[in-house]
């Protein structure tokens, strides 16, 4: 793995862009890096939380577009295949945090909308300027701005190029939160994290994945809907028969009685 990422282990995984000069722009070699430190984290049973970060100056301005230039032959091959990463960031088995101390650009953009909640700070901004250069967005990350956005506020994003930012940022619902700076987004993150680790994997994997078939259950025929349905009811009675569970209901009556005899 380069030095453009920085993978710290636990509980929570934090895996940090670290290439200022750059934007943080990713080309083929940091591709492989990127899938390698995913890697690194899926094979961690221990893991719970992944934290994706990028510098308080800028999260990540997308795919090169100098190694674009240099091979033009290849653009739709490298556009695809920055497209897969961010469809393997959307479809991760655990839940995903996108730190956005600083703005993303390009495919920055989706990069971070492949997590699954977004902390953001007050200055951050987005901004796709792929059309406006004749390059059409990687399918999947039209599909998450509208979902996301909304098609009128992703047709904006993606044809004027023009950053969106302040209150028609904040009041979008792209990021969860947003907060006054680097320091305070910090917090948030972390305290989300760790409220998200204290879940056992299991239960985290299963309700990731639940989350994940939702639309199934609404869009799809009838017989795969009810698969769907019953694949998460056997979720829910593995979670119910868990010690972990009968610990915590031991813990809460205990604390109930304790609140009564108070009374």
């Amino acid at each position: 793995m380069s030095n453009f990422i920085s993978l710290q282990k636990g509980e929570v995984f934090r895996l940090q862009m670290n290439d200022l000069a750059g934007r943080n722009r990713v080309c083929s070699a940091r591709l492989i890096d990127f899938h390698a430190a995913l890697d690194v984290v899926e094979a961690t049973p221990s893991a719970r939380v992944l934290v994706v970060s990028g510098l308080p100056q800028v999260f990540s301005a997308g795919f090169d577009l100098g190694e674009l230039a240099r091979e033009p032959s290849r653009i739709a091959e490298r556009v695809l295949a920055f497209g897969s990463l961010c469809e393997r960031l959307a479809k991760f088995p655990l839940p995903t945090i996108a730190e956005m101390a600083g703005s993303a650009w390009g495919g920055g953009v989706d990069l971070a909308l492949s997590c699954r909640f977004r902390l953001g700070t007050r200055t951050a901004e987005l901004s796709i300027p792929a059309a406006r250069m004749g390059l059409h967005y990687h399918p999947g990350g039209v599909r998450r701005l509208a979902k996301c956005l909304g098609g009128d506020l992703a047709q904006w994003l993606l044809f004027s190029g023009l950053p969106l930012r302040g209150e028609r940022l904040h009041s979008s619902p792209f990021f969860q939160q947003v907060l006054d700076g680097p320091e305070s987004l910090g917090r948030a993150v972390s305290d989300l994290a760790a409220r998200t680790a204290r879940i056992e994997p299991h239960l985290v994997r299963d309700l990731t994945a639940s989350v994940a078939e939702s639309r199934l259950v609404d869009l799809a025929p009838a017989a795969l809907a009810a698969n769907v349905i019953k694949l998460q009811e056997m979720r829910v009675h593995a979670s119910a028969g868990t010690e972990e569970l009968a610990h915590s209901l031991r813990d809460w009556q205990l604390k109930k009685g304790e609140a009564s005899l108070e009374r």
